[in-house]
């Protein structure tokens, strides 16, 4: 048996509302980027804050 908790998730504060942002977005950057939406991924990924984040959404959705 583990002994891990669930924790719950609100989404109320401001770092839960960040993570949760980024989590959808990162749903529609990788549907964008299976589908070769070139133009449309590079505008969304403009919302995400930080630069060592986009560059690794960027490599990892293949988009380099």
């Amino acid at each position: 048996m583990s002994n891990d908790r669930n924790h719950y998730f609100s989404g109320e504060t401001p770092i839960e509302k960040q993570h949760s942002h980024e989590h959808d977005t990162l749903q529609i950057l990788q549907r964008l980027a299976s589908d070769g939406k070139r133009d449309e991924f590079f505008e969304l990924l403009a919302s995400i804050k930080h630069e060592d984040k986009r560059k690794d959404i960027i490599q990892m959705c293949g988009m380099i």
